[in-house]
C-alpha cells in the first residue's frame, strides 16, 4: 500500500510535469498509446488517407440518409469499425513477415518457402499467438459491424413516411458543451 508521504510526493512531481511544449514533442506524445490500430481511438491512423476514409463515410451517409442523431452516429460507427476491419488483412502479413524474418534469420534462406511459412504459423502459435488474437478482433468487428446495420436498419424501419423537417440532424461536432 502507497504511504501517504508518496502519494503527496507523487502529486508534487505530477503537477511539476506539464508534456511536451514543442509541437513536435506534442506531435509524438499524441501517438503514444497508438500500437497496431485496432482499437485506436483516432479512426484514422499514421500511414492512412484521412481522404479515403471520408469516402467510406460519405457513401455510408449517402447510401443510409440518416434522419436523426442517433442514425448518424450509428453511420460514424459502422465507418470506424469498417475502417478498421480493413487493417485486419495488412497487419496479418506483418505479423506472418516477421514470423517469416526470425526464421530466416535462424535458419538461413535454404528453408524452402512453403516451409517457412508453416514454421512461421508454428511459431506464432507456441508464444506469440498474434493470429489468433487478430482472428478474435477480426470475428469482433464483423459482429460489431452486424450489429450497427441491424440498429440502423430497425431504425429506419421505424422512419415515419416523411422527416418532420429538414433540420433534424446535428452536427455534434459543431455542438458546444457549456461546463
Amino acid at each position: 500500500m502507497t504511504s501517504p508521504k508518496q502519494v503527496e510526493s507523487n502529486r508534487q512531481n505530477a503537477a511539476l510535469s506539464t508534456g511536451p511544449s514543442s509541437e513536435k514533442g506534442k506531435e509524438v506524445a499524441r501517438m503514444n498509446a497508438l500500437t497496431h490500430g485496432l482499437t485506436a481511438k483516432q479512426v484514422v491512423i499514421e500511414g492512412e488517407d484521412p481522404a479515403d476514409f471520408e469516402r467510406v463515410m460519405q457513401g455510408l451517409m449517402e447510401e443510409y440518409a440518416p434522419r436523426t442523431i442517433l442514425e448518424q452516429q450509428l453511420i460514424k460507427q459502422l465507418a470506424g469499425y469498417l475502417w478498421r476491419l480493413r487493417r485486419v488483412p495488412v497487419l496479418e502479413g506483418e505479423i506472418l513477415e516477421a514470423h517469416l524474418y526470425a526464421i530466416q534469420s535462424r535458419f538461413g534462406s535454404k528453408v524452402e518457402s512453403h516451409m517457412t511459412f508453416g514454421r512461421a504459423l508454428l511459431r506464432d502459435a507456441c508464444g506469440f499467438d498474434a493470429f489468433s488474437k487478430l482472428s478474435r478482433y477480426e470475428v469482433q468487428l464483423v459482429n460489431f459491424i452486424e450489429r450497427t446495420i441491424k440498429q440502423l436498419d430497425k431504425l429506419r424501419e421505424e422512419r415515419p413516411v416523411e422527416p418532420e423537417s429538414s433540420n433534424q440532424i446535428v452536427d455534434l461536432e459543431s455542438v458546444k458543451v457549456e461546463d
